[in-house]
C-alpha cells in the first residue's frame, strides 16, 4: 500500500470511528441537543453520510438522525433506502443466536424502534424483525425487554400479551455478575488511575510515553472488559476527569500544525484511535459517560472530523475534474 492510500485508509477509520462514537452518544437523551446545534450542523452531514457507499457509515448516519429527529415532522428523514434495516436484522439474528458480540442487542433493538417511526420502515421491521423482537422481548433482559417492548409499540403491536415475569430470573444473574466482576472492576479502576497519574507527567501528547500509556490502558483495562465491567469502571473514573482527558487527548492529537503527523506517522495514529476506541468502548457501556464526554465538547470534534474528511474528498474530487476538463475541453456548465 502507498502512502497516499495508507493515509487514506486512515482518515476513513477516523472518519467510521467517529460516526459509531456519535451514535453511541446520541443514545443519552441529555445530548441531542448538541446535535441540533446550529453550528455543528448535523443534518447536513449525517443526510451525506447516509448515502455513502460504506454500509457501516450509512447504518451510523442513519440511526443517528432517528434519534434527533422530530418524528412528526422529520420522520421522512430517515427512511431507508438503502437496506440498512436488513443489516441490523441480520446482526440481531446473529446476536440473539450468540454467533456475535459486535453489537448489543439493546442497541439492535432500539435503533429499530427509533426507525419505526418511519411508515416505509415500519413494514419492513414487521416483516424482517418481528420474531426476534418478541423473542428478546421475552428472554433479554430488563434493558433489552424495555427496548424490545418500546420498538414493538412503534410498530403497532401490543407487546403486553407476550410479556412473561422474568423479572426474578434476570436480577439473580445480575446479581451474580456484579459479585464476580467487582475484583476485575477494582483491578482495572486502580491500573487506570495509575495511568492517568503517567499522563499528567506528559509534556507532549504526541510523545511515545503518551503513546504506551494509552495502549496499556486499551490493552489492560478495556478491551478485554464486558459492557458490564465497562461500564462500573468508566463511572467510578468520572471523578478522576477520564472523559475530559481523553477528548484533550484527542482535540490535541488533530490540532492544525500537527494534523499530519495524525495520519503519517504510526505512532501518533495508534494513539489517536486508541483514544477513540477507549470513549467509544466506555459510552456504548455508560450513558453517564456518554454526558460527561459530550458536555466535553465531544460532539462538535467529532462532526469537525466528519465534516473536514468530506470537504477533503470533495476538493480532491474538484481537482480531478478540473484536470479532466483541461485535458479534454469539457466546459462543466455547458453540461446538462
Amino acid at each position: 500500500m502507498n502512502k497516499e492510500d495508507k493515509i487514506l485508509q486512515r482518515k476513513q477509520l477516523a472518519v467510521n470511528t467517529s460516526l459509531i462514537l456519535l451514535h453511541n452518544l446520541v443514545k443519552s437523551e441529555h445530548n441531542v441537543k448538541y446535535y441540533r446545534d446550529p453550528k455543528v450542523n448535523a443534518l447536513k452531514w449525517l443526510d451525506v453520510y447516509k448515502r455513502s457507499p460504506d454500509t457501516q457509515r450509512q447504518m451510523s448516519a442513519l440511526l443517528i438522525l432517528s434519534y434527533i429527529i422530530n418524528s412528526d415532522s422529520e420522520a421522512h428523514l430517515i427512511e431507508d433506502t438503502q437496506g440498512i434495516i436488513d443489516v441490523l436484522v441480520k446482526k440481531l439474528e446473529e446476536q440473539v443466536n450468540g454467533q456475535t458480540n459486535e453489537f448489543s442487542i439493546y442497541e439492535l433493538v432500539e435503533g429499530l424502534g427509533k426507525l419505526a417511526v418511519n411508515a416505509d420502515n415500519r413494514g419492513k421491521i414487521i416483516e424482517k424483525a418481528l420474531e426476534n423482537l418478541q423473542t428478546v422481548l421475552l428472554v433479554g433482559n430488563e434493558e433489552e425487554r424495555k427496548a424490545a417492548q418500546t420498538a414493538l409499540e412503534n410498530t403497532g403491536y401490543d407487546p403486553k400479551e407476550l410479556l412473561q415475569d422474568t423479572v426474578e430470573r434476570d436480577q439473580i444473574v445480575d446479581n451474580m455478575k456484579v459479585t464476580d466482576e467487582s475484583d476485575k472492576c477494582s483491578t482495572a479502576v486502580e491500573f487506570i488511575q495509575n495511568m492517568l497519574c503517567v499522563l499528567e507527567q506528559s509534556e507532549d501528547y504526541h510523545d511515545d510515553d503518551c503513546s504506551q500509556v494509552i495502549s496499556a490502558i486499551y490493552d489492560g483495562a478495556c478491551k478485554d472488559l464486558t459492557r458490564e465491567e465497562r461500564k462500573v469502571v468508566s463511572e467510578q473514573l468520572l471523578e478522576n476527569n477520564l472523559a475530559g482527558i481523553l477528548i484533550e487527548i484527542a482535540e490535541n492529537l488533530l490540532e492544525t500544525n500537527k494534523s499530519k503527523s495524525v495520519y503519517e506517522d504510526d505512532c501518533v495514529f495508534t494513539t489517536f484511535i486508541h483514544v477513540l476506541d477507549l470513549i467509544v468502548f466506555y459510552c456504548d457501556a455508560s450513558p453517564l459517560f456518554c454526558d460527561y464526554i459530550a458536555s466535553a465538547g465531544a460532539v462538535q470534534f467529532l462532526f469537525g472530523i466528519c465534516e473536514g474528511y468530506y470537504s477533503e474528498r470533495k476538493n480532491r474530487l474538484e481537482v480531478l475534474l478540473e484536470m479532466h476538463e483541461s485535458q479534454f475541453g469539457i466546459d462543466r456548465k455547458s453540461v446538462v
